[in-house]
């Protein structure tokens, strides 16, 4: 087993025996090519936590690792990593919207956050941080699964609403309906 998985278990050990409530001193940093295994990963395990139950089994007991990490040597430019003990346990990446009807708006393509440390600010954090380094954009989308019911209530939290578009989106067999938020990129606030 690899540093990076035990640091990532004994995390997760320490909060079974009822530290959740001490948050992890983490950072967040611009990725590297070099983070791509450790993006790769959190991008992977985020996916089974998060997905089962929304999108078909079979789609996520096909994933892979591999090719997490093969798809994070071309994003990480427009990423950044919450890193905890040199470990990295959340992404966030961003570009321009890819929705025609939205102008001078920065897409939060991805965002994930290992199970074990949610509820510790981190995704805002993450948030914020393409925010700061996109700061010409008026406003902030994502897209999210309308049956993610945490994410929703965790985006509302930090300033997102749903502006009323929906749309079907296939993942392997899977059609997940998924709903686009929105928000003034000044009034998320800063960490």
């Amino acid at each position: 087993m690899g540093k990076y998985l035990r640091n990532i278990l004994g995390f997760w050990n320490n909060q079974k025996r009822g530290n959740s409530s001490k948050a992890p001193k983490y950072i967040i940093r611009k990725a590297t090519l070099d983070d791509s295994h450790q993006i790769g990963y959190v991008h992977y395990k985020s996916w089974l936590e998060t997905y089962r139950g929304i999108v078909d089994d079979v789609y996520l007991d096909n994933l892979s690792v591999d090719s997490k990490v093969e798809s994070a040597k071309s994003y990480y430019r427009n990423c950044f990593v919450a890193v905890v003990s040199d470990e990295i346990i959340g992404i966030a990446t961003s570009d321009i919207s890819r929705d025609d009807d939205l102008d001078n708006t920065l897409e939060i393509i991805g965002i994930y956050v290992l199970k074990n440390y949610h509820n510790f600010g981190i995704g805002k954090a993450l948030i914020t941080k393409c925010l700061e380094s996109n700061s010409q954009y008026n406003y902030v989308s994502l897209w999210v699964s309308k049956r993610n019911s945490n994410a929703i209530n965790a985006y509302k939290k930090i300033g997102f609403d749903c502006d009323g578009f929906e749309k079907n989106y296939k993942i392997g067999k899977s059609e997940i309906e998924i709903i686009r938020m929105i928000m003034p990129s000044n009034k998320i606030i800063s960490i």
